[in-house]
This record gives structure tokens, sequence and C-alpha cells, in this order.
């Protein structure tokens, strides 16, 4: 957020190999955030609301798509997003470093994430993400 208090980027990670009260506490947890960033998307923040709707609901699709191949997984980069008026400016670089951190700290080893085409896979590469499998 910045001295506006208005939202410039996100990152939403989740713990995938947890026991049943933490799964729990991270699904209540998720869904909050989830709440949170709906109602700051159908403010407008993150540019035109239809075509900020249209990119959660894919990326909502492509989620459950793939809600199996994140088994050998210990957490997950659920959403990831950086105003585009800011990138390149080391914002992403410091919410993925806070991730990491997270990471760390729960004593999570490997983490993946969903992303298109279009995306910076060096930015990904840096962070020691690789390919894993494309559909």
């Amino acid at each position: 957020m910045d001295e506006h208090d208005e939202v410039k980027g996100m990152l939403f990670g989740s713990i995938e190999d947890a026991d049943t009260r933490s799964e729990m506490k991270y699904k209540l947890q998720e869904i909050k955030t989830d709440l949170r960033m709906l109602f700051n998307l159908l403010r407008g923040d993150f540019g035109d609301r239809k075509t900020a709707l249209k990119i959660r609901n894919e990326h909502n699709e492509v989620n459950k798509l793939g809600e199996t191949t994140d088994r050998p997984f210990d957490s997950e980069v659920n959403l990831f997003i950086v105003s585009p008026e800011l990138r390149g400016m080391g914002y992403g670089k410091k919410l993925m470093d806070r991730y990491i951190e997270f990471c760390k700290e729960n004593d999570l080893h490997s983490a993946f994430l969903w992303t298109d085409i279009g995306c910076s896979y060096n930015f990904y590469e840096k962070y020691g993400f690789k390919l894993y499998k494309q559909f």
C-alpha cells in the first residue's frame, strides 16, 4: 500500500502440507484474503473492474485444474500482482523476499506458482523456481 492506502501490489501464499487444524486456519485466512481482494477489485483498485474480475476468474479456474499437481510442494504462491506503473522498481522483489522469508520461518522447502506465458520467467528463476509443468 502506498501513502494514500492504495493497494499497489499483493502476494498471497499458502502452506500446502499442513495438518488439519492448520489447514482449516489457512483456509479461513484464504477466504478472508479473497474477500478483501474481491472488495478491492470491485472498488477499482486493480484498474478496470471487468478486466480484473475476468483475470481473477481465470486464475481461479487454472487453480482448480492444478489442485492435483500441487501435492509434491510445501507451499504455493496463490496470487502475485504488482501495479503496472510500479513494475521494475523493486516492489515485486520485496514481496517475493517476504514470501521466501515466510517459507523459511515455517520450514517450507518447496513452493510452486501458476503463471502465464506473459510473465517474467527470469524473475522467478532468480528465486530458484523451475518450470514444472505446462498445459
